[in-house]
């Protein structure tokens, strides 16, 4: 935990992010189209959040700070592709309690 603490963009990028984005995506939209509509969203903020992760001071002219943060989402991407599944599967059972038909 103190890891997380300590990083906070990471925390977000991992865990909050994505899953609020699915919860309101498929709460929104349903099950399919929320899922697919708010993947895009949910890459674009993880990877802003790991490209102000990667420190700059590491590379003073900044050329590779673009390519670390992009494979700094690849190597978290188990963490933050299950939280977002994770929000979506709970917006889908909201928007499902919600929208009953019959």
């Amino acid at each position: 935990m103190e890891f997380f603490l300590a990083n906070p963009n990471v925390f977000l990028a991992n865990y909050v992010a994505p899953l609020i984005i699915g919860y309101l995506c498929c709460l929104r939209w349903g099950p399919n189209r929320g899922a697919l509509y708010g993947m895009v969203p949910a890459l674009i903020v993880v990877f802003v959040l790991f490209y102000f992760q990667v420190s700059a001071d590491t590379m003073p002219d900044g050329s590779g700070r673009l390519r670390n943060g992009f494979r700094y989402m690849m190597d978290e991407g188990i963490f933050w592709v299950a939280s977002f599944l994770v929000g979506c599967a709970i917006g889908s059972v909201r928007w499902k309690s919600r929208n009953k038909r019959g």
